[in-house]
């Protein structure tokens, strides 16, 4: 899963330049190579150690150089690992001395000799592009070490192997200005390389094709691990929507549970008390009246009085709420009056059962 996740990385990042007609180079600038320093020891012909006073004279040297040097600013826009294609085209080279207030005016050369060969490090590769020549162009392919890398340029004499004693004559001329207290004085002189550098990453049509290849099996191997995945998932679904419902069965009682319950309940105490059951018997009958009791306003309908089709007496219905608005006062007295006779009917027979009991 990791080869295929990078080489959908890979075919993402570089899709849009190595597919398409028109490639678009990842790198493609002017760019310059710093060689390593040599040092130079000026002598000042109007030494005088008691005099503070600066003097200015001509000075011309030549000196052997080494021409290898590293690119100035790291390279970007590598992937680790990448094939680069590269374009390399030498301009210029030429000697570069450190900035410095107590020499004005410097110029070099340096001579090179013929049948030198240009080599090129990268990374861990050293790599022949072919002779020297200024203005020409080299091709060379490299594989990118880490992100920020840097290409070292080099002059040699043999096209097989590096050798890094290669030797050409550098003249350096100037004007130096310093105290005449000051006897002599190190004159810094690099190497320096310029040219243009383009590269892109290199991925040829047969790569191409395997990348794509690997990426269509990725794709329907996750895609496969996908329906499995939904599958078991499903099957596990189900098991505990099946538990939980089973679990339910057990605890929570099926409807209509309680009601057969107590009326069985009901049944088997009447069988057994006999008329000892009977207030009890008649209590639960009153409160499934009351639950069952229509809210609407209760009272009497008298069926209506017709001969031959003709009504004489038509339906009426007589509403207990009409005692209740024109005799307020009656209907309490009317339920103390039941209270009582209900209580003291339930102590009599109370009575009566516990002296039965007693006496047998």
């Amino acid at each position: 899963m990791f080869c295929v996740a990078f080489l959908i990385l890979f075919l993402n990042i570089t899709s849009s330049r190595v597919y398409a007609e028109d490639i678009v180079w990842a790198f493609d600038k002017d760019v310059g190579w710093k060689g390593g320093r040599s040092i130079l020891t000026v002598s000042n012909p109007h030494y005088n150690a008691s005099s503070s006073a600066n003097v200015t004279f001509p000075y011309s040297r030549s000196f052997p150089i080494s021409v290898s040097a590293s690119l100035s600013s790291p390279l970007t826009g590598f992937v680790n690992g990448g094939l680069y294609d590269c374009e390399l085209t030498l301009k210029d080279v030429d000697l570069f001395c450190e900035p410095s207030s107590r020499f004005t005016n410097y110029s070099g050369s340096i001579p090179l000799g013929s049948n030198l060969y240009v080599w090129m490090f990268f990374g861990s590769d050293a790599i022949c592009l072919g002779k020297y020549a200024l203005n020409s162009t080299y091709t060379f392919s490299a594989v990118a070490v880490k992100d920020s890398s840097y290409f070292t340029i080099g002059l040699s004499t043999s096209n097989s192997a590096w050798s890094s004693d290669i030797v050409s004559y550098a003249n350096a001329s100037c004007t130096c200005t310093f105290p005449s207290n000051v006897e002599t004085y190190d004159l810094y002189v690099f190497p320096f390389i310029t040219g243009h550098l383009k590269y892109k990453l290199h991925v040829d049509k047969t790569v191409q094709e395997e990348i794509r290849d690997e990426i269509k099996k990725g794709n329907e191997l996750q895609k496969e691990q996908n329906e499995t995945s939904k599958g078991i998932l499903g099957k596990i679904t189900e098991f505990f929507a099946s538990f939980f419902e089973n679990l339910k069965g057990l605890f929570v009682p099926e409807d209509g549970y309680f009601s057969d319950f107590f009326t069985r309940l009901n049944d088997f105490f009447a069988d057994k008390l006999g008329m000892l059951y009977a207030p009890i018997d008649m209590f639960i009958t009153f409160l499934n009246t009351i639950k069952d009791a229509s809210s609407t306003d209760s009272g009497i309908t008298f069926p209506e009085l017709a001969w031959d089709g003709t009504v004489i007496i038509p339906e009426t219905k007589f509403s207990f709420s009409t005692i209740t608005k024109d005799f307020p006062g009656l209907q309490e007295k009317i339920y103390f009056v039941t209270d009582v006779i209900l209580v003291g009917a339930v102590l009599w027979l109370l009575q009566v059962k516990l002296k039965e009991v007693l006496e047998n």
